[in-house]
């Protein structure tokens, strides 16, 4: 099974670029990226947004990452554990996109070297703290199991739970790494509450990965959906459904409805003060689907 089924070299990259800009425009209309008020440091590499061909190899890396966690170990099937040809996105899958998003979004703040320097983001965190937080967000849900992000689930009694999960397996690592385990328990609060400009940068990889990983599904024809009369449906899943541009039989793709989710129902993109994460959420999904969503286009300013 290819498990790329987009060829980037053979895309129409001028017809994927000038979509890029004008929707890249529009956003700006209703989001404008404001240097002066809340972004504490002006991105090293801000400029790459309006380099679309920049912005397109981004998200073919991330695109071959999500590719990652589709890709069965070779011995799920000699071994008999199973005869599917695709492993769908597991929890630690789901990590290593977080991961690969997270990376792009520091060279885009930090530059290229951030990984690899003694620099500290603009709130303190070195590299090696950012990417432990990113990995351990999740852990959690191996004791207790992932719970649905549909607004059917108590964020609070979900966070107190991940949170003393942490503190216990953090709990195991040497008492020399007192200060390193305070910043990543700090930072994984910073997260939940975005209450940081890392701690959004974080957030905001998490739910960009989660988009991600559905319109790459979306690529190799293996789309997530639901009905609105399916019994795991929630209210704010019904809400986006009524939002989407088109249904098939009946039923609604999870990259559209994540994408109203994102854009409208829990409005993440005002997060976004830089605009970075709408670069890459805008240029998958052309890529992907090759247009943009009408319900985001009502959004934009007529003249």
């Amino acid at each position: 099974m290819n498990f790329l089924p987009v060829d980037f070299d053979k895309l129409d990259t001028n017809a994927i670029f000038s979509k890029y800009g004008w929707i890249m425009s529009s956003e700006r209309k209703i989001h404008p990226v404001n240097h002066v008020g809340k972004i504490i440091r002006k991105p090293v590499n801000l400029a790459i947004i309006d380099r679309p061909a920049e912005i397109f190899q981004m998200v073919q890396r991330i695109y071959s990452n999500a590719a990652l966690n589709c890709v069965p170990r070779s011995y799920n099937t000699s071994y008999n554990l199973t005869k599917s040809e695709i492993a769908f996105e597991s929890i630690g899958g789901h990590t290593n996109l977080v991961c690969a998003i997270l990376d792009e979004a520091l060279n885009f703040f930090y530059g290229y070297s951030f990984a690899t320097s003694q620099n500290f983001t603009i709130d303190g965190y070195p590299h090696a703290v950012l990417m432990e937080v990113a990995r351990s967000h999740d852990l959690a849900e191996a004791r207790y199991g992932d719970k649905a992000d549909n607004g059917s689930t108590n964020p609070e009694e979900k966070f107190n739970l991940e949170f003393e999960y942490l503190k216990w397996y953090f709990s195991t690592y040497p008492a020399s790494l007192e200060h390193e385990k305070a910043q990543i328990l700090k930072l994984f609060q910073e997260m939940e509450s975005q209450s940081s400009q890392t701690g959004q940068m974080l957030y905001l990889a998490d739910k960009v990965a989660a988009l991600f990983i559905t319109l790459y599904l979306d690529s190799l024809k293996h789309s997530p959906m639901l009905t609105p009369s399916s019994p795991v449906a929630s209210e704010r899943d019904k809400d986006e459904m009524k939002r989407c541009d088109r249904s098939y039989d009946g039923a609604y793709k999870a990259s559209e409805m994540w994408a109203v989710d994102y854009f409208i129902e829990r409005k993440f993109a005002d997060m976004d003060e830089t605009l970075f994460f709408t670069a890459l959420i805008v240029m998958m999904t052309l890529v992907i689907r090759g247009r943009w969503y009408n319900w985001r286009k009502d959004c934009y300013p007529k003249n």
